[in-house]
């Protein structure tokens, strides 16, 4: 786990279908100090792991320039490992559809400097820590996009929209990423 808990549960607010109880212990998301977990990854490749999925109940949380921090930390691991002749593990996280593409005037807006010179909005932040994350070793995402029905979506309290999701697989697609999406089959309403 590179982090603890989950935003959504803040306040005992969550969504409908989760299994992780708003008032069951949940606790606001955290994420685990950098030097740690590189220090772990780093002694999980010397066992020879070819693989590692992350386990957070919520991998970006909506972080998107620690997720940035977090992208290039790996990808320098990476390249420490490569020049002792080990190799990176490959990975796998969970994330939801807003830490990959989200709507609304806010997003647009350029407002960070990932040390360019350039100022980038949100959505370009999140698809360049996708794409270091992609480097350092990244080769699925789990996408919780639940159902292609707006009316669905509000039940299940959702924030993204069908657009979103598609959005979203569209940016992972592009990415080269495989796209592995939680789907919810039936609706009892």
């Amino acid at each position: 786990e590179a982090s603890r808990g989950c935003p959504q549960k803040k306040g005992g607010v969550g969504y409908s279908f989760c299994a992780i109880l708003p008032n069951n212990d949940s606790r606001d998301w955290s994420p685990r100090p950098l030097e740690p977990l590189i220090e772990e990854l780093d002694l999980l490749s010397t066992f020879d792991i070819h693989h590692i999925r992350f386990a957070d109940e919520e991998f970006m949380a909506g972080q998107t320039v620690k997720a940035h921090d977090f992208a290039m930390a790996l990808c320098q691991l990476r390249d420490s490992m490569e020049s002792t002749s080990r190799r990176m593990p490959t990975f796998d996280f969970a994330i939801r559809v807003d830490d990959v593409y989200k709507r609304g005037p806010r997003e647009l807006v350029p407002q960070h400097d990932l040390g360019t010179g350039r100022l980038l909005n949100n959505n370009e932040v999140r698809r360049i820590a996708l794409d270091h994350f992609r480097r350092a070793g990244l080769v699925q995402v789990y996408l919780g996009v639940e159902s292609g029905s707006y009316p669905q979506l509000r039940r299940l309290y959702k924030a993204a929209s069908p657009i979103d999701n598609s959005q979203a697989i569209a940016v992972l697609r592009s990415l080269h990423l495989q796209v592995s999406a939680g789907w919810i089959m039936i609706d009892p309403l």
